[in-house]
């Protein structure tokens, strides 16, 4: 193994380019003012851009939003309907229940509703006569 390192050959293997030291100070400094060149550039162009970001994303949350809530207000009011098919089983099948006394007792509640609603309101536009309150002031006050 000895006479395998004394082949080697003694001189130096590695050499540094001539002024690499003395240049090298300089060479750092033009290297960082490129990056600072190309990092002010990327910083301006970020200014540039993000107003038109903020816009972009600002009408995006609000058609978002919108949307949102114009769907909840709205929902799925689908109407329940009910062919007449269904009508006349629904009736057919509940037909036992019904007799012309309970017809005639709904129809006797309506009538005592009809009245307190005629009555109710005889009161109200008597009310308004006598405080002297005719048509036109209750058209301006609403």
């Amino acid at each position: 193994m000895r006479s395998e390192l004394e082949k080697i050959n003694k001189d130096e293997m590695f050499q540094v380019p001539r002024n690499y030291f003395k240049d090298l100070p300089g060479r750092i400094m033009k290297s960082v003012e490129t990056d600072e060149e190309s990092s002010a550039m990327l910083k301006n162009s970020w200014l540039r851009i993000r107003p038109v970001l903020l816009i972009a994303a600002s009408v995006i949350g609000f058609i978002f939003i919108s949307f949102v809530g114009i769907k909840f207000l709205l929902g799925d009011r689908k109407i329940n309907t009910i062919s007449n098919n269904e009508a006349i089983e629904y009736v057919d099948f509940y037909a036992s229940d019904f007799d012309e006394t309970l017809l005639i007792e709904s129809i006797d509640e309506l009538e005592d509703l009809d009245q307190k609603i005629s009555v109710q309101s005889e009161i109200i536009i008597d009310y308004l006569i006598n405080e002297g309150i005719d048509d036109l002031t209750l058209y301006n006050a609403f």
